[in-house]
């Protein structure tokens, strides 16, 4: 009897263990819906995937306050900065972390051919940034700028080898495998921009073959949630403009907004650039609140004039200086809430009600839908000593593949705040 407790207690205590190493680690992109048959549904800024040491915090979700996943990353070297609207920073190191993913078998690889699996992800749109992963069974081809998104591509599972070459203004990463069994449902390619920020690529190895996992079902959630926007009222949308909610500081804001976000456009003529331009700018010059966090989020914190005033809010400020910036531009700009994920898990294997709350915009240009997350492409930090971290953006979230997106991403609202209606009633 004795041995036998002995062994039961063995076996709780391995499991307990097991158990542990399953959670998430912390808290994470949207990209363009498109209209047209293009593989991606969003249009992506650069990869699902958040940067190695990602923090969690609040987002607001229309009404409430929640908290949210978002990816600012205190491990690397930063700047302490006065409040300023400059960019400078100090770029992350590249980290060599990797995610823990489910584990089906302890089946040794074999070195069998494997079946063909072919097939390509959009994982940004952005000319500037754009880049792509085809697969084909056994190896995988990753392609993009060289200057920008793409820097190095290193996978942690299976054991592959690399052949990494330029051509012309492009890198390109040709990754091989000899296995046809992985002992994992899942792997990752750990792709790196010239910052050091990090995409997960996530790979499908079931079945002897490496591709990127169906998130169809993922993909069409978040087209039927922004396909169903309703228009906020015009009372929500004033507690999105002012400090108190109150209409009579309206006009002075939304003229400060409309100043902001003609210097953010000057010169710029194309309306995509201007789109790219805002995102960047919000991105760059907007700090995660981490003592509004701390006292509950309060819905002054995610106004316009309070970010006006402070350059900080969260998740929910960072879509609403996007969104209202697009509408001073006549750019149509739509604030999703819903679920985010990071350090590589994903909605694949982890219940969206494991996410965190989170906030994002999708905005529509010449009939396309593009996706933009500028806060988790923000890497500054306002913290409790007061201080504001600068820290370089990432471009990851800005026109993202809607694949790549959705693997984070989980839309539950959308709603268009039409802020300029306000000044006509």
């Amino acid at each position: 009897m004795f041995k036998i407790k002995r062994k039961l207690i063995a076996l709780v205590c391995f499991a307990a263990l097991l158990l542990s190493g399953c959670g998430l680690k912390e808290n994470t992109s949207v990209n363009a819906f498109s209209t047209s048959t293009e593989s991606s549904y969003f249009g992506s800024a650069a990869a699902s995937s958040s940067s190695a040491a990602d923090s969690s915090h609040p987002v607001n979700s229309s009404s409430s306050a929640a908290v949210s996943s978002d990816p600012v990353n205190s491990s690397s070297s930063e700047s302490t900065v006065s409040q300023t609207t400059s960019s400078s920073s100090i770029s992350q190191p590249v980290s060599t972390e990797s995610s823990a993913y489910e584990i089906s078998s302890a089946e040794p690889p074999s070195s069998e051919p494997p079946v063909s699996e072919k097939g390509t992800v959009v994982c940004n749109h952005d000319p500037k940034n754009t880049f792509t992963i085809t697969f084909d069974g056994s190896s995988v081809v990753v392609r993009g700028k060289k200057n920008n998104s793409l820097a190095e591509v290193w996978p942690d599972y299976p054991q592959m080898t690399v052949n990494k070459f330029e051509d012309g203004d492009e890198i390109v990463f040709e990754l091989t495998s000899q296995y046809t069994s992985y002992g994992k449902k899942y792997g990752v390619l750990n792709i790196y921009d010239i910052n050091g920020y990090k995409t997960y690529a996530h790979l499908d190895l079931t079945g002897g073959t490496i591709k990127f996992p169906d998130v169809s079902n993922l993909v069409q959630n978040n087209k039927r949630v922004v396909n169903s926007a309703s228009t906020a009222s015009a009372g929500k949308t004033i507690t999105y403009i002012t400090r108190d909610g109150k209409r009579d500081k309206v006009q002075k804001v939304l003229d400060e907004i409309k100043k902001l976000s003609d210097e953010i456009c000057e010169g710029i003529d194309s309306d995509y650039e201007k789109l790219r331009a805002i995102a960047n700018w919000t991105s760059a010059n907007i700090y995660y609140d981490r003592p509004a966090y701390n006292k509950g989020i309060p819905q002054e914190c995610l106004s316009l004039e309070y970010m006006l005033d402070n350059k900080t809010s969260v998740c929910g400020g960072y879509s609403n200086m996007t969104s209202a910036l697009c509408a001073a531009q006549g750019i149509r700009c739509l604030n999703i809430t819903g679920s985010g994920l990071i350090n590589g898990n994903t909605f694949i294997n982890v219940s969206d009600m494991q996410g965190g709350f989170h906030e994002w915009n999708v905005a529509e240009i010449d009939g396309r839908r593009i996706i933009i997350d500028a806060g988790w492409d923000s890497h500054n930090d306002f913290r409790t000593d007061m201080q504001y971290y600068n820290k370089k953006i990432s471009y990851r979230y800005f026109d993202i593949g809607e694949e790549m997106f959705a693997l984070e991403h989980k839309a539950k609202t959308a709603e268009y705040r039409d802020y300029w209606a306000l000044l006509e009633d």
